[in-house]
């Protein structure tokens, strides 16, 4: 599993500090190193023919923004800079490079009034992570002028105007970034719904910070961009070496949720599943899932009492449910029998809104899978997104359980520690993929997994399958069939033993 680490402002500051003390370099050798690695990555979306215009501060980003634009000019590129005096006072690794960068002859000149408008590409370097207050006066205004010129965006480390760990007033002047090339660490604000319209998407640069200063600060949140593999299915065994996971839901006009649930469990590396389902929606899984047991519920058309043993299962509760007063019960009931942590989704989301009280009998290590709305129908409202980080934080630590929060960049969190997902795009904004995700944890749990790791690698195992299906097609079209289709494609495991 990779994780990276997030850090707050003040931290990255010391760790640059400590790099430079322990690796017997100067700040100006580390920023161009940082400008070294960031080059390959950024020309490739550059031609020669476009010309760039780098729109740099006086402080140290902006520093970056010359070394930058020198590279450029000497490899051939068609560049000029743009100099935004917000200050008078230049920081000195951002003289020298001013310096050096009319040693080349790369036209330079104080930012006036707009971006040129031969410009096809601007590079963003006016602000770093230091930013504590709102953009104004000049720097405002060169903000202002990128957001309406008609050219792509990159910007260096932080598009200029964003604070690095807080939410930014709507009215604050905030580069609108194509693409942001941060560098060693994601920024907390990057995961921001406030700020999607700033960051759409992010590379994260290495410049080889001290490893040893990374390690040895704390943190509580982390960026993952991988979840690692999967256990492996060993030569000798057999299907109850990896679990019987029951789905439990379904109501009439709701079978399909069932299905989607039921078959991503299977696909996912369950041993075998088996669909408890109210007795009129039992032929209809026969037929649309046949590859799933399926097991009778008393009731006809929803559920109205589940008489099943849940010892030795591992089940998932919730999708296409219902929420019926006889349901209700039923379930409420239910829970005071497990004695294991279940997956629990959707209409068991909503009963549980319903009947708070119940959040105390959940088994210790229950994983709970809501969206945004069922998170506020469970929790409560938010002011921000840091609100919203602190109740999610703190609803999972009082109910002892792991909270996936669905949203752009998914949040797993076991009540202390922060895992924000780095894989998905919007092709899973759409009915029923919440179901497979569903089923793909509880077949992690039924293969061994802890609740904490079965539900991050199977936020991340959705993720990849929703950005292999969009690399050849639209992701208007991404069904919950198709997502279950690309899980031969994407899931990962460790050799075989």
């Amino acid at each position: 599993m990779k994780l990276i680490k997030i850090f707050p402002a003040s931290v990255i500051k010391e760790i640059d500090r400590l790099t430079i003390e322990r690796q017997g370099i100067t700040s100006l050798q580390l920023m161009e190193r940082a400008v070294d690695n960031l080059y390959p990555a950024i020309t490739e979306h550059l031609t020669m023919t476009a010309p760039v215009t780098v729109v740099a501060g006086v402080g140290n980003n902006g520093g970056d923004g010359l070394v930058l634009a020198r590279k450029l000019f000497l490899r051939g590129f068609d560049v000029q800079v743009l100099i935004v005096r917000f200050s008078s006072k230049e920081s000195p690794d951002f003289k020298i490079n001013l310096e050096r960068l009319r040693d080349t002859g790369v036209p330079v000149s104080d930012f006036k009034d707009g971006i040129p408008s031969r410009t096809k590409v601007t590079v963003d370097a006016i602000f770093g992570v230091g930013l504590n207050r709102p953009a104004e006066g000049i720097a405002a205004k060169a903000i202002h002028a990128i957001n309406a010129s008609s050219t792509r965006v990159f910007s260096i480390d932080m598009p200029s105007g964003l604070y690095a760990d807080r939410v930014n007033a709507p009215e604050d002047p905030v580069v609108k970034s194509h693409l942001v090339y941060t560098f060693q660490f994601p920024k907390l604000s990057f995961f921001f719904p406030e700020h999607a319209e700033y960051v759409p998407a992010f590379e994260i640069i290495d410049i080889g910070l001290d490893a040893e200063a990374i390690a040895a600060m704390p943190t509580d949140k982390y960026y993952m961009e991988d979840a690692g593999p999967l256990p492996p299915r060993r030569r000798f065994s057999a299907k109850w070496d990896y679990g019987h996971v029951w789905v439990v839901g379904g109501s009439t006009g709701k079978a399909g949720a069932v299905c989607f649930a039921a078959r991503s469990a299977l696909a996912s590396g369950a041993g075998w599943v088996t669909a408890f389902v109210p007795a009129r929606l039992c032929d209809i899984l026969q037929g649309a899932c046949p590859e799933v047991m399926c097991a009778k519920g008393e009731g006809e058309d929803f559920h109205t009492s589940f008489d099943f043993d849940p010892s030795r299962l591992y089940t998932a509760i919730g999708p296409g449910l219902g929420t019926a007063e006889l349901t209700r019960r039923a379930f409420g009931k239910l829970l005071k029998n497990l004695d294991h942590p279940p997956v629990i989704d959707a209409d068991g989301l909503n009963i549980l809104a319903a009947e708070k009280k119940w959040l105390s009998l959940l088994p210790e290590g229950t994983i709970l899978t809501p969206h945004i709305y069922e998170f506020k129908r469970l929790a409560g409202d938010w002011k921000d997104s840091p609100e919203k980080l602190d109740k999610a934080r703190a609803f999972a630590r009082d109910h002892r359980a792991i909270l996936v929060l669905k949203e752009p960049y998914t949040l797993i969190t076991d009540g202390t520690d922060l895992y924000f997902n780095g894989s998905g795009n919007a092709a899973l904004a759409k009915a029923g993929t919440g179901d497979v995700l569903t089923g793909m944890i509880a077949a992690f749990r039924a293969m061994g997994l802890s609740p904490l790791d079965a539900a991050r690698k199977g936020v991340f195992y959705h993720g990849k399958a929703a950005e292999r299906w969009t690399e050849s097609r639209s992701a208007h079209t991404l069904t919950p069939p198709r997502l279950i289709e690309q899980l031969p494609y994407v899931l990962r495991e460790e050799k075989s033993v």
